[in-house]
């Protein structure tokens, strides 16, 4: 009895964001590991703060319907990725230690993401169809694409600042649906190790354009 009182208890200290809606305010804390299950829809007010670790299973996304706010800054990135990444963040249950992809951190109407670093993705950020989306400070490990933008419901306008894209298949993939423009800016981007393009845009509408500096 002795030696068993003497063990200390195994303490998992993630938290679970499981499939379906969350209507509530949502923040992900800082020093936190976040384990995403299936499709997770959130209407809520969303805030990332710096040092928050978020792991996705194989099924699992992350679809914001408000923009995300972003509460981190270069020492201290959000860090989205596999369940299966054991290099940072808490080692959850089942992992294997070897990263396998899943389908998109983010789904986005519009906002702007900000020192943060995308690992494993098949999709890193979507832009869903409409809105206005910045992207700065921010770091794709992996990523299938880093990010898909589709102006197919309205107007889309992209700003893409001090990224750094490696070890992918494509960078940046814009598709303006021959519907309605879509407009992008790309400085100070950094390719690395691509299988395929930087940017593979199909931009056919009048008031659609890439400007690369």
């Amino acid at each position: 009895e002795a030696a068993w009182a003497s063990l200390s208890p195994l303490v998992i200290d993630f938290i679970s964001v499981a499939a379906g809606p969350v209507d509530a305010d949502f923040t992900f804390r800082s020093g936190t590991t976040y384990r995403v299950s299936g499709a997770v829809v959130m209407t809520g007010k969303v805030t990332f703060e710096g040092g928050a670790v978020v792991k996705f299973d194989q099924d699992g996304t992350l679809d914001l319907t408000q923009a995300p706010v972003f509460q981190s800054h270069a020492a201290e990135p959000v860090v989205f990725t596999s369940t299966h990444d054991n290099s940072i963040g808490d080692v959850l249950p089942g992992s294997t230690g070897a990263p396998v992809p899943y389908p998109n951190a983010l789904t986005l109407t519009g906002g702007a993401v900000r020192f943060a670093e995308f690992r494993y993705a098949a999709e890193a950020i979507r832009l869903a169809g409409q809105g206005t989306l910045e992207v700065r400070d921010v770091q794709f490990l992996a990523t299938a694409t880093a990010l898909h933008a589709t102006a197919d419901a309205a107007p889309v306008r992209v700003t893409l600042n001090n990224l750094l894209i490696t070890q992918g298949a494509d960078g940046v993939v814009l598709d303006d649906a021959g519907q309605n423009g879509l407009t992008a800016t790309a400085r100070q981007l950094t390719v690395r190790r691509l299988f395929g393009s930087a940017f593979n845009s199909s931009l056919n509408h009048a008031d659609s354009s890439l400007e690369v500096t």
